[in-house]
C-alpha cells in the first residue's frame, strides 16, 4: 500500500511559527488605570510662609498598572496627581527668572493592602519654565511595586512630598497628608496575584 509522505514544514512557516510564539511570550501585560479622590493639606517648611504658605487641596490620583501578575513579580506604575484648586507659583519666583521645570519634583507613596509599599516619584512639572501666576502640575509619577502572595492585592495612594530646589528659593520640602477630618484616599488600583513565583512585569 502506498503511503503518502509527509510534507515537511517549510522555512518560512516556521518562522512564522516561532515568530507568533515569540510574540505571544513578549506580550506586555495589559494596564489598567482607576482613581481615588482625596484630601490634602501642604506645609512647606515655616520661614518659607511668607510667599509658600500652607494650604489645603483635594487631590484625584489616577494609578495605572497590571491587572494581574504572578507572586513576588515587580510591576510597573505609573501614577498622576491632580489637585483642586490648582497650585499657582508666587510671584516671587520672577525674582530668579522663574522656575526651571526640572526644580520642582515629588514623590508619592503606595501602600499594598497585603503588605509592601511603593514611592513613585515625578521628574519635574510639566512646563519647561514657571513663572509667578502659572499653575503647578507635575508630570506623572513611576516606580515599580512588588507584589506578594496569591489573591488580591488593593493599592492605594498615599502622602505627596514636593521638592523645589532653585536658586535662593530652596531647596525645601513641601509635605502633602491627609489631614485628621479630611476624606482619607481609597483603592486606586487592584492587582490580582495568580499562578507560580513571578518575574518582572511593565
Amino acid at each position: 500500500m502506498e503511503t503518502t509522505p509527509r510534507r515537511r514544514p517549510t522555512a518560512s512557516a516556521a518562522v512564522l511559527a516561532l515568530t507568533a510564539a515569540g510574540a505571544l511570550l513578549a506580550a506586555p501585560t495589559a494596564a489598567y488605570a482607576g482613581t481615588t479622590t482625596y484630601d490634602f493639606r501642604c506645609t512647606p517648611p515655616e520661614q518659607y510662609h511668607d510667599h509658600f504658605p500652607p494650604f489645603d487641596a483635594e487631590v484625584t490620583v489616577e494609578l495605572t498598572g497590571p491587572a494581574t501578575a504572578a507572586p513576588g513579580a515587580t510591576v510597573a506604575l505609573q501614577a498622576t496627581a491632580t489637585l483642586d484648586p490648582p497650585q499657582r507659583a508666587p510671584g516671587i519666583v520672577n525674582l530668579v527668572g522663574g522656575l526651571r521645570g526640572s526644580a520642582v519634583t515629588g514623590t508619592l507613596d503606595i501602600a499594598g493592602s497585603a503588605g509592601g509599599s511603593a514611592e513613585l516619584a515625578s521628574p519635574g512639572a510639566t512646563a519647561d519654565r514657571i513663572r509667578g501666576g502659572d499653575v503647578i502640575e507635575l508630570r506623572p509619577f513611576t516606580g515599580d511595586f512588588t507584589v506578594a502572595g496569591a489573591g488580591t492585592v488593593d493599592l492605594t495612594p498615599g502622602d505627596v512630598v514636593i521638592r523645589i530646589d532653585a536658586p535662593i528659593l530652596g531647596p525645601f520640602d513641601t509635605p502633602c497628608v491627609t489631614p485628621e477630618d479630611g476624606t482619607r484616599p481609597g483603592v486606586a488600583h487592584s492587582i490580582t496575584v495568580e499562578g507560580a513565583q513571578g518575574t518582572d512585569q511593565e
